[in-house]
């Protein structure tokens, strides 16, 4: 990151403001509070999923039990959530990114998230084999897609929004003074 000059008050002693140049990051601290929750309850699943009991269904009321039945329930708010992080991440980098910047960087990344999903992940997390038969594309590959149609719509409505950014708010009727129709 670039450092960007800005002005601010640092010494109380001498009056006015002084220049600074040190880098300038801000994160928003509720959103990545929000996202450490959303992986902190999602792995608390998946570890469900290998270190629980083999078969247990957790959605079956007649065999599981209350505790394993909402670790379960409340995983299925996780994956919304991470598609409503991507966007508010997205709307977040909007400020230090031009819109042509943003939406390359959301396409790669969405690229990126494809092609892990398809191969890395597929073959030595959700399957563990290479063959390639059956293949599950899940939730990140999902993402992957969203960031990249963001990406795309960011770009198009940046485009529309400059192209129409000097136009007047209101429309005056044109009347042409050479051939007047009379009624």
């Amino acid at each position: 990151m670039t450092a960007r000059p800005r002005l601010e008050l640092v010494d109380a002693d001498r009056p006015g403001p002084r220049l600074v140049t040190e880098p300038l990051r801000r994160r928003v601290e509720s959103v990545d509070v929000l996202r450490g929750i959303v992986m902190v309850i999602m792995a608390l699943d998946h570890t469900r999923d290998f270190f629980g009991i083999f078969g247990a269904n957790p959605t079956n009321i007649a065999t599981t039990t209350v505790p394993l039945f909402f670790t379960r329930f409340i995983t299925h708010i996780c994956a919304p959530t991470f598609f409503l992080l991507t966007g508010v991440g997205a709307g977040l980098a909007r400020a230090s990114r031009t819109s042509a910047e943003l939406s390359r960087y959301l396409i790669t990344r969405g690229l990126l998230l494809i092609v892990l999903e398809a191969t890395l992940l597929r073959s030595l997390a959700y399957q563990f084999n290479f063959d390639y038969q059956v293949t599950l594309l899940i939730v990140i590959w999902a993402l992957g897609w969203a960031m990249i149609f963001l990406g795309l719509i960011g770009q198009y409505l940046s485009r529309v929004f400059e192209e129409v950014k000097g136009r007047p708010i209101y429309l005056l009727k044109q009347i042409p003074r050479d051939n007047q129709r009379s009624t």
